[in-house]
């Protein structure tokens, strides 16, 4: 058996170092937040071959005596803390009194420091953690550290450093990250010569967001603010159409201490849900105030995990503070967002009549530019389905044989006999002639089908609506023009982000959500999908889908979505319990959004197919009546302004 004994100061000091000091970074935060502390207003950052082989920290803080020069290399020593108390209560950066022998331990450390009263200030030289040389000497008041060749007695430890510039690129951010949450504080970053970072001293943050991250992300951001008893919620967050491909941009602070909080991220996450497109972050620079009792931060050496005694009213006050910012603000420009406001005040005042024949029918059609309900009655002669319009917001893009003789359009379809979701949607689509390339209305019937008089164009365009509708590109994009400027406006996330709005609210409401079919639809699953779908039965039933097992792996479809067409119908259905399926844990509001941006996706009219000019007219009049709308629910933006000063640029009309 092996005796045990008292590890060495030197020894036990590098082992700290370990926990504390994990790369060039950790040596420069611990530094930084040392001169905050002193009460520094100017902090100076210098660093050479990523901090590796050179860091120096100057501030203009209130320094140490020679006493406390000497003493602050000790370990666990500390001026912040007195008693069991002060554990419970911090309001200062630093604390544990670990991080200066730490770093002594593994490197060549200089402290020069004065204090405003003395002649002379300190110079102390360690290496190693053992002391050289201490000596007085003259200085202005504040303390400057430098610290070279970092783990020059430890190796091993230089193995995991990364490259120059990596390391570098982690000091860069730590700063950024100091800056912006102390923008009463003039810092300055200098790396191998160059300057990299310099703030002025500034008592609005947005001015230091604008120094560090640029003008793109500060014209973005939107101010968010909850003021509560015990939590308090401060900071900017950035509008969907500014969102980056990771988290660098999301800065969360708890009294002022830069954090990492997964309770923090993911009320973030949902307060953005339906505004993001998959694999994007939202930018945030975010401040929380709260008793220093009711918040750990002695949970690790870092002191970057910090730990919650409430940790549900973190996340609602979060979580409430960035939904009512993007709900109150635009989420678009300014000439975007006054566009849609005038567009929509002169559309109201254009409403046409609704033709009181129509207004009587009782049974809403569901069509690609509409949102509204399918009812699907089969014929027992040829298999086809009638749809009642019920005065439609927008123009049908379907094939309709208009029967003259009665007031009820037919919509031909195959016969559902489906045995296989192998089958591919689009061939259903294909062949059945549900969608066509090309509306087949004439203006005659396109009045009619709109429940207007034919003398009366009041359901058209007003001249003193304020665009001007150009046509459509690519089959894709609609141009309209306003002012000095044209918009390019995306059918098919305009029609999604609709579709969305329309289905949840139909949804949030409990009201009926799902068409009964009069023959069932059979539908072959492989096995995990049987067992995914026969578990989760009362989800799917809840968002349309009711269906009777038949078999061990066939179901029969009995209801299914009202928005969802024929041909969508058994991808739709799989395509909900492949949602399912990749997230056993998923809770029911993260499946229910999941499904419903599937459904919303899978009803909007799609890029490339044909519409008609009185068609997109209609449906820019509808989607100005929406009101501000400007991203699809997969975070896709909906509209785009293009200047006609920028078109004469690149034309050279202006220089």
């Amino acid at each position: 058996m092996r005796k045990i004994k008292v590890l060495n100061k030197n020894l036990s000091n590098m082992i700290a170092a370990g926990e504390v000091v994990e790369r060039p970074a950790s040596v420069v935060k611990e530094l930084v937040e040392n001169s905050i502390d002193s009460g520094a207003d100017i902090i100076t950052v210098e660093i050479r071959g990523g901090g590796k082989t050179y860091i120096r920290v100057t501030d203009n803080g209130c320094g140490m005596t020679k006493e406390d020069a000497k003493t602050a290399f000790l370990r666990h020593a500390t001026s912040k803390i007195s008693c069991e108390a002060d554990l419970f209560n911090i309001s200062t950066m630093g604390f544990r009194g670990e991080a200066l022998a730490a770093i002594a331990a593994v490197s060549k450390v200089e402290l020069l420091t004065a204090v405003s009263l003395d002649y002379y200030g300190t110079e102390i030289i360690i290496e190693g953690g053992e002391e050289i040389s201490c000596k007085e000497v003259g200085l202005p008041e504040g303390t400057t550290i430098i610290v070279r060749d970092l783990f020059y007695n430890t190796p091993a430890r230089m193995n995991f450093l990364k490259k120059d510039a990596t390391e570098s690129a982690n000091i860069v951010s730590l700063i950024n990250k100091f800056a912006i949450g102390y923008p009463n504080v003039s810092f300055k970053l200098i790396s191998d010569g160059r300057m990299l970072l310099s703030t002025d001293k500034s008592l609005e943050l947005i001015d230091t967001v604008y120094s560090v991250f640029g003008k793109e992300i500060s014209d973005s951001l939107i101010k968010a603010e909850r003021l509560g008893d015990d939590v308090c919620v401060t900071g900017y967050v950035g509008a969907p159409r500014c969102s980056r491909s990771n988290r660098n941009y999301q800065l969360f602070y708890i009294n002022k201490r830069i954090v990492k909080s997964k309770t923090i991220t993911a009320a973030l996450d949902r307060a953005y849900h339906n505004l993001l497109m998959n694999g994007k972050y939202a930018v945030c620079v975010l401040f929380l105030s709260l008793p220093y009792n009711k918040v750990d931060v002695n949970v690790h050496p870092t002191k970057t995990e910090v730990k919650f005694s409430d940790e549900k009213k973190i996340f609602d006050a979060v979580y409430y503070a960035v939904k009512d910012a993007l709900e109150k603000e635009p989420q678009i420009n300014n000439s975007v967002l006054e566009f849609f406001e005038k567009a929509k005040l002169q559309t109201q005042d254009s409403e046409p009549p609704v033709n009181e024949k129509s207004a009587d029918k009782s049974t809403d059609v569901f069509s690609p530019l509409s949102g509204t309900q399918t009812v699907i009655a089969q014929q027992e002669s040829n298999r086809e389905y009638e749809a009642v319009n019920h005065a439609s917001d927008y123009t049908v893009m379907t094939e309709i044989k208009h029967n003259r003789d009665k007031d009820i359009p037919t919509v031909n379809v195959p016969p559902f006999s489906l045995s296989s979701k192998k089958i591919a949607a689009d061939d259903v689509m294909r062949d059945s002639g549900y969608f066509t390339r090309e509306s087949k209305l004439d203006p005659d019937e396109l009045s009619e089908k709109f429940c207007t008089d034919n003398t009366d164009d009041s359901y058209m365009l007003k001249p003193e609506i304020p665009y001007r509708y150009i046509g459509e590109i690519f089959k894709t994009y609609i141009i309209i023009e306003s002012g000095n400027s044209f918009y390019l406006i995306d059918k098919h996330a305009a029609h999604e982000r609709i579709l969305f709005n329309k289905i949840y609210d139909r949804y949030k409401d409990s009201e009926k959500y799902c068409q009964q079919l009069l023959a069932g639809i059979p539908v072959t699953l492989s096995p995990e999908e049987a067992d995914i779908a026969r578990r989760n039965k009362d989800k799917l039933a809840k968002l349309g889908y009711e269906f009777d097992e038949f078999g061990d792996y066939d179901v029969i479809l009995r209801t299914i979505p009202y928005v969802i067409s024929p041909g969508d119908t058994v991808s739709g259905f799989t395509e909900m319990i492949e949602i399912l399926s990749s997230d056993k844990n998923q809770d029911m509001t993260e499946f229910e959004n999941a499904t419903l941006k599937m459904l919303s996706c899978k009803a909007a009219i799609k890029a490339g197919f044909d519409s008609s000019d009185e068609e997109l007219e209609r449906f820019i009049k509808n989607l100005l009546l929406e009101g501000n709308v400007n991203y699809c629910p997969h975070g896709r933006p909906i509209i785009c302004e293009y200047s006609k000063e920028s078109v004469e640029k690149a034309f050279k009309r202006i220089l």
